[in-house]
């Protein structure tokens, strides 16, 4: 500071001024949750300091505002500095949510018109809705049981939410057989007229099968285990002759159900 008197003598001398001011202070939102593919928009309020202000993220950019869009919990660092070099930090968090859908069902063999239990093995889900591929077979229970009218290949999707509405969906395949029927002639006809000419039994929902014929003297006469097998009235080519026969089966279903019977079918020429 240099000061002159009235006769123009100066004098100076070295006084140090200090100016406080607030040093510059950035604020993220608080820290928030997502589901997983979505993105986040982070923004900086940053006061005080002398503008204008730099900005740093770790990782991301270098404005006041940060679009995230993690796959996981991840945490992004800010840095701010202001015209006078002064730096303040904040650090936010951004959580992930990822619900994982999952489900098997119960059994080794499926038929049509029994009850199939699934279960739900999901992740982080509090709402279930299932979609058993046939129209207005759905449920919205945890672990539904559910019956399917006939039989074929139907998909089955689980689609699950969690608390903050956060979604996953799974499809599997299952095939459901026929239930079990079987059809057993009591006559056939094997005249050389082309109807009736041999005697099979027919099923559905089969899995293992065996049947033996014996005459009246209880001498075999015809067996097999494949039911696509027809007698067809005759023991080593030479026709029998008409009469009762008695024959006894055993039938294993597909869904483990095992039947063994005797009967009686009459060959008629």
């Amino acid at each position: 500071m240099t000061v002159t008197d009235l006769c123009g003598r100066d004098t100076s001398d070295l006084v140090t001024v200090t100016v406080d001011y607030d040093s510059v202070r950035v604020v993220i939102a608080p820290d928030t949750i997502i589901c997983y593919g979505d993105t986040a928009t982070l923004h900086a309020v940053t006061e005080f300091g002398l503008q204008p202000y730099a900005y740093d993220w770790f990782p991301g950019g270098s404005a006041d505002t940060l679009a995230v869009f993690p796959e996981s919990n991840t945490h992004y660092e800010l840095t701010v500095t202001d015209a006078c070099g002064i730096s303040d930090h904040e650090v936010a968090g951004v959580g992930v949510n990822m619900p994982l859908a999952a489900f098997w069902w119960s059994g080794s063999t499926w038929v049509n018109n029994f009850p199939i239990s699934f279960m739900d093995q999901s992740f982080g889900a509090t709402s279930w809705w299932w979609d058993f591929g046939v129209h207005g077979l759905e449920s919205t229970e945890q672990y539904p049981l559910t019956t399917f009218p006939d039989p074929g290949t139907y998909s089955v999707e689980l689609l699950i939410s969690d608390t903050l509405g956060c979604l996953d969906s799974i499809s599997r395949t299952i095939v459901v057989d026929p239930e079990f029927e079987l059809y057993i002639p009591n006559s056939f006809t094997p005249d050389g007229d082309g109807f009736n000419e041999t005697w099979q039994v027919a099923g559905i929902g089969v899995k293992e099968f065996w049947i033996r014929l014996h005459d009246r003297w209880g001498a075999t006469i015809f067996q097999s285990s494949d039911i696509a097998t027809a007698w067809d009235g005759t023991l080593n080519g030479t026709p029998l002759p008409a009469g009762v026969y008695v024959y006894r089966y055993r039938v294993k279903a597909i869904e483990g159900e095992v039947q063994e019977r005797m009967g009686h079918v009459t060959l008629l020429r």
